[in-house]
């Protein structure tokens, strides 16, 4: 007989297996692919994943955003063509953000209605005071030639400027990461093509 918290992890157990089974295919526009990776910030702190959001420029204009799962994972629609990433944002006790250059890590694809994968990317980066966010207050001029528009909020440090060089970054395949897209979406058919992000 099955103690209630055996029932309790036994019903969790199924409830986690039906919701990783029965997600229906993304819908894409005919600009758009999927993109999906790990993204792993690989430092000696506490960090708890599923409080990263990762921030997208598209060319020619326009951004996405994707949360970060627990384990790193994330999954999101793109329009095809250049796009770079933008910055890292944590929140946890505030927010904290670490915008990167231009050419920092970059994605370009041109194939629609394809799914992307773009690696497993470990980015050493430790959000501090100094990245965390000012509230109620936004940038006017972007920090690079792609973000002109006003998107980002000031940090604290008045004289902050992102950093001209990229934090180590190190970009891995797995096939545990592409087994878990077809966990996820296991009725979504598209061909998916391994396309590594790429490093300044």
């Amino acid at each position: 007989m099955l103690s209630i918290k055996n029932f309790t992890l036994f019903a969790l157990a199924i409830f986690t297996l039906m919701v990783c089974t029965s997600a229906k295919p993304i819908k894409t526009k005919p600009n758009e692919a999927i993109v999906f990776g790990r993204f792993i910030l690989d430092n000696d702190s506490d960090i708890d994943h599923e409080k990263i959001e990762l921030q997208f420029l598209r060319s020619p204009r326009g951004t996405s955003k994707v949360k970060v799962g627990k384990d790193g994972f994330f999954c999101l629609k793109m329009q095809i063509g250049n796009n770079l990433t933008d910055f890292i944002q944590y929140k946890d006790g505030g927010t904290f953000r670490k915008i990167l250059t231009n050419s920092c890590l970059t994605l370009s694809f041109n194939e629609a209605d394809k799914a992307y994968y773009v690696g497993d990317i470990f980015m050493k980066w430790t959000p501090t005071d100094r990245d965390k966010i000012k509230k109620g207050f936004s940038l006017g001029v972007g920090m690079g030639n792609n973000s002109m528009g006003g998107s980002f909020a000031i940090p604290i440090g008045e004289s902050y400027t992102p950093g001209e060089d990229c934090p180590e970054i190190t970009i891995r395949e797995t096939q545990e990461t592409i087994d878990q897209f077809h966990q996820i979406y296991p009725d979504d058919n598209r061909e998916v093509i391994i396309q590594f992000m790429d490093l300044d």
